[in-house]
């Protein structure tokens, strides 16, 4: 997993490793390596802080670490479940990140240890910080994509269409859709135009419908072999990647 700070002058990276590398990207330097005292815990997932002056890294099997991005110090270790694989880990403000353990969604407050607890898996988050998707829980839950605001913390709308288990959820650049694969073959797009998160009222989600350019559609793949496992949006918004489980 790779991040680039906000500025652009600094990324992160831990590529199947504990240790997580910083490297200047105009001297493309090693700058920190930070790593953290339990040695055998694979490394999950990278976030900045959206002033750029913190790194949240998550590990398998251990707690999310907060590392200084200048000195390369440790700032905070989360206390969430130190038995349980953090798979992802997000910034929704310069003191507060989302988490997900055991298929539970975690928002904690850094400063004051407060914590919610949401019955789902986090998954993504939009560009703006204001809608998070996470993944249903439970035989049938595994099959929906929950969207939920992050500053409420209320659900605003469900994905129900899949037949199978999330595979991966992608925000566009802009906020305005959503992508989704799963087990059932396909991948789809969503218009998130309507789901207002300003107003936290009711919201509705309509798919696959037009975004930036992109007709909504529905890619059908061929067979269990080619299920789209990864999904991301390139910058301009109108085309995205595709990873399957061959690679």
């Amino acid at each position: 997993m790779r991040v680039c700070l906000p500025d652009g002058k600094q990324f992160a990276c831990q590529d199947n490793s504990i240790d997580l590398h910083v490297f200047g990207v105009e001297s493309d330097k090693l700058v920190h390596v930070c790593s953290p005292d339990e040695k055998r815990n694979w490394g999950r997932d990278v976030a900045y802080s959206p002033n750029g002056k913190q790194i949240l890294a998550t590990y398998r099997e251990a707690d999310p670490h907060i590392w200084n991005a200048e000195t390369g110090e440790l700032v905070q270790v989360v206390d969430i479940d130190a038995s349980r694989t953090c798979e992802r880990g997000a910034y929704l403000s310069d003191r507060e990140i989302v988490t997900e353990a055991a298929d539970r969604s975690y928002v904690v407050n850094l400063q004051t240890d407060a914590r919610k607890t949401r019955y789902d898996e986090f998954w993504a988050l939009s560009p703006d910080r204001q809608l998070a998707a996470s993944r249903g829980q439970g035989r049938d839950g595994i099959k929906n994509v929950i969207l939920w605001s992050t500053s409420s913390r209320k659900t605003l709308a469900e994905i129900t269409d899949h037949t199978d288990q999330i595979r991966d959820i992608a925000f566009s650049p802009d906020g305005n859709a959503l992508a989704t694969t799963s087990d059932d073959g396909t991948l789809k797009i969503w218009d998130l135009h309507r789901v207002h998160t300003s107003n936290r009222d009711v919201a509705l989600v309509e798919a696959p419908a037009k975004i930036d350019g992109l007709k909504g559609w529905t890619l059908e793949t061929q067979g269990e072999r080619d299920v789209i496992t990864q999904v991301l949006f390139l910058p301009d918004g109108t085309k995205f990647a595709t990873l399957d489980e061959h690679g």
